[in-house]
């Protein structure tokens, strides 16, 4: 999932950058968690969303403003300074996720229907992937101590994807879930 403010449409960049800064500037700390998001990376979080796995709401893929550009999530330390921060953004005009998704930084009236029309002609990446390959992607999020009830040889980088790929395969063979 990218963070570069610089993947952002270029009317929001300034202003996200200075919104960044003014955080940093009061000792506040800011890290931006996402900015643009591919389709498959829309999908994948919002099928975390779905199974309550990620505490903040998520669109569905095909209809975020971060798909097309045109908004952020940045956390602060300490977090109640969302709320002065959110205040801020709107009164420089910005959409703000306010309570309910208090990290969330938009442009008014993302995410704007010309640029979901342009997503839309393209074919998403990620939608003709196999079963294999998005057990692949799942296994590789997994959280790291999960990686302790797993066989050893499935939690070495170098080696974990041709074996992992090979037990997929092979489970995916026989029909097993």
């Amino acid at each position: 999932m990218g963070t570069s403010l610089s993947s952002l449409v270029p009317e929001l960049q300034p202003f996200a950058r200075a919104l960044v800064d003014l955080a940093g500037q009061n000792g506040l700390h800011p890290r931006v968690t996402s900015a643009r998001r591919s389709y498959l990376e829309q999908r994948s979080l919002y099928n975390r969303f779905l199974r309550g796995a990620n505490p903040f709401p998520v669109a569905a893929p095909g209809t975020s403003s971060h798909e097309t550009g045109e908004a952020f999530d940045m956390v602060v330390t300490p977090v109640d300074y969302l709320t002065d921060l959110g205040r801020i953004w709107q009164e420089w005009g910005g959409t703000w996720g306010g309570d309910r998704d208090p990290v969330h930084f938009q442009l008014p009236g993302a995410p704007t229907a010309a640029l979901l029309e342009q997503l839309k002609g393209q074919a998403p990446r990620g939608t003709t992937e196999t079963i294999s390959e998005w057990l692949l992607r799942e296994y590789e999020s997994i959280p790291w101590w999960i990686s302790l009830f797993l066989p050893a040889n499935t939690t070495m980088q170098s080696a974990a994807k041709p074996y992992t790929q090979s037990l997929i395969r092979g489970i995916l063979a026989q029909g097993q879930p």
